[in-house]
């Protein structure tokens, strides 16, 4: 009897395919554990040796008389010696250890995480951000620099992502489901919220209500792990402690009131640290030099008022077990907002996802305390809870992961049903801010998904010569000695050419006529109207323009449109020529975007 052909035989594990990411995953997760336990042991180790020069805690030192004195030196002195170290430390790591490979960019924390996923050619640095994180990072929080852990670690995490998708080359493909999965094990970890932490790195990447679904799963496996890690070194433990929380269905209306009420500065925060950014990114300073100024600059704030400093965790507890006076609040977090700015925004190595925690907890206690002046009796903890999730989903554009996050810090499940209500009121209100300049509007923006809603295949096999439109018999032909003024009337009939074809009668092409740049000279005074008759085609043609090849794929293209600098994109023309270099047509990116949209409508049904 003749053996059996095609035998079904069961399905082995292959290691380059779904189970494979899986397992891939879980590794990442365990290593960022292992890393994130690192760095909190050396964060401890920067905060144990400040309390060994000090005499006493750093948080009990910025809380203590402005005019104490600590060895004979005064405590202003002190404050802005430590926080320049910090600054110090921070711009020596920007320059050597940028946060991309080849590249020099002051770019750090979830920013540097989302750009990295979101763009095209930026991959993070693997050895120079773990270098950069685990050494910079906790000496500038150390010596009270106002900024968060998350964006550190998460940074940390999103490096050892791409480092695993380059020691397995069949997971190459794989890189940006890695970075993500570094980055939710890293943020997960540190704060003790596994699957917040999932959720807010599917959210973050976009400031629209999208969500990058598709690796959540492989996120939750590894933050999970990172988190069982992180635990096994330091146990759990609550970020805050709260006493008495209390919820009815007469604070409804204050829990909207209260998310109204957080929008301005929700804006104030977003604006004041995009200003500021811009303003360090624009200042002719070296690289190394801009979180030097920062920290004087934040130094000499905290001289004054100090409580701003640090991540300020000690501060919200204090604030839940005390209170304070609507003063001393405002102030808190005018100063709060200012002193982040300032350090984050001048390239301190350094995030703000804690700082918006911090600032979001003194609006919500300052919620509370302003009702109360008014005769209403608000129980302080729990609106404290509220502010904290009501700030940060408006800041950060998540509100979901707000509430998830928000939940397991502070361990309030009793109040998932406000926290959901404060959460998504603010984030629809406070839509217009935009805190991570790296975040695009939704997926169908960010390369990571171009396949997706794309039809990549065909666009690979579909020609620039196929989708030509303005063909070299629609063009007015252009010769050498033709005038200026003839050209710009050609120019006024055209609708979306500005790129016109110099041809001689030998049908030899010379150039082109780039009507926008002669417009532009007009008025600049570099060619006279007047002289229209005077000058000649050949006398402002141009051969820098980009050409096209009849035969190059749509999808080249494509690629070359989205990573241009062009200031008229959306309008470009591009020059099609033959194999054999004759001079074709005028392709518009319009007709390019069309023949796009017509593949995603063929994909979608």
């Amino acid at each position: 009897m003749s053996p059996l052909k095609g035998k079904i035989s069961p399905p082995g594990l292959n290691f380059d395919s779904r189970w494979g990411t899986f397992i891939v995953s879980a590794v990442v997760g365990l290593t960022v554990g292992l890393v994130v336990s690192l760095f909190t042991f050396l964060l401890e180790s920067v905060e144990h040796l400040i309390r060994l020069l000090l005499g006493y805690d750093f948080e009990h030192f910025m809380g203590s008389p402005l005019l104490s004195t600590v060895h004979g030196i005064p405590k202003p002195v002190i404050i802005l010696l430590l926080i320049t170290f910090g600054g110090v430390v921070s711009g020596i790591c920007n320059r050597f250890l940028p946060s991309y490979r080849e590249d020099e960019a002051i770019d750090f924390g979830t920013n540097a995480v989302i750009r990295s996923f979101n763009g095209h050619e930026k991959h993070l640095s693997t050895v120079s951000s773990t270098v950069r994180t685990l050494f910079a990072s906790p000496i500038l929080l150390g010596t009270g620099g106002s900024a968060g852990i998350e964006g550190t670690v998460a940074h940390l995490g999103g490096a050892i992502g791409v480092l695993y998708s380059r020691l397995l080359p069949s997971f190459l493909k794989n890189r940006r489901m890695f970075i993500m999965c570094g980055a939710s094990a890293a943020i997960g970890a540190a704060f003790h919220a596994p699957l917040g932490a999932s959720i807010y790195m599917a959210e973050v990447l976009y400031f629209s209500s999208d969500i990058e679904t598709g690796y959540i799963a492989h996120s939750v496996i590894a933050s999970v792990l990172a988190y069982a890690v992180s635990i096994a070194f330091y146990g759990h433990h609550a970020i805050f402690r709260f006493k008495n929380l209390t919820f009815g269905t007469s604070d409804l209306p204050f829990t909207i009131l209260l998310a109204v009420a957080i929008i301005p500065a929700s804006l104030l925060f977003t604006r004041t640290f995009r200003k500021i950014q811009d303003l360090f990114e624009g200042v002719n300073l070296p690289v190394w030099a801009r979180p030097i100024v920062g920290a004087v600059m934040v130094g000499l704030l905290l001289s004054i008022f100090p409580r701003a400093g640090g991540v300020g965790y000690h501060y919200v507890q204090e604030l839940i077990n005390e209170g304070g006076t609507l003063i001393y609040l405002v102030l808190f977090i005018v100063c709060k907002i200012l002193a982040t700015s300032l350090t984050v925004g001048s390239g301190g190595n350094g995030g703000l996802f804690g700082p918006s925690i911090v600032v979001g907890a003194t609006l919500g206690g300052l919620f509370a305390a302003v009702m109360k002046y008014l005769g209403f009796d608000l129980n302080s903890g729990t609106y404290i809870v509220l502010g904290m999730a009501a700030f940060l989903s408006s800041t950060e554009n998540t509100p979901i992961s707000s509430i998830i996050m928000i939940t397991e810090i502070t361990g309030t499940y009793e109040l998932l049903i406000p926290l959901s209500l404060a959460s998504v009121t603010s984030y629809f209100l406070g839509r217009r801010s935009i805190l991570y300049n790296a975040q695009v509007e939704s997926r169908i923006e960010s390369s990571a998904n171009y396949g997706r809603y794309i039809n990549t295949e065909a666009l690979k096999k579909t020609s620039v010569g196929e989708i030509l439109k303005i063909t070299k018999k629609e063009l007015p032909v252009i010769e050498p000695s033709m005038q200026l003024s003839s050209i710009m009337s050609y120019a006024e009939n055209s609708e979306l050419i500005y790129l016109f074809p110099v041809i001689d009668r030998e049908k030899r092409l010379h150039g082109f006529i780039d009507t926008i740049l002669i417009r532009e000279d007009i008025a600049e005074g570099v060619f006279d109207a007047a002289m229209g008759p005077l000058i000649v085609a050949e006398d402002m043609m141009t051969r820098d323009v980009v050409v096209l090849s009849e035969d190059e794929s749509v999808y080249s293209l494509l690629r070359r449109l989205l990573n241009s600098e062009d200031k008229r994109r959306g309008m470009e023309n591009f020059p099609v020529l033959s194999k054999e270099g004759s001079f074709l047509g005028i392709l518009r990116s319009v007709d390019v975007m069309h023949q796009q949209m017509k593949l995603i409508d063929q994909k979608s049904l």
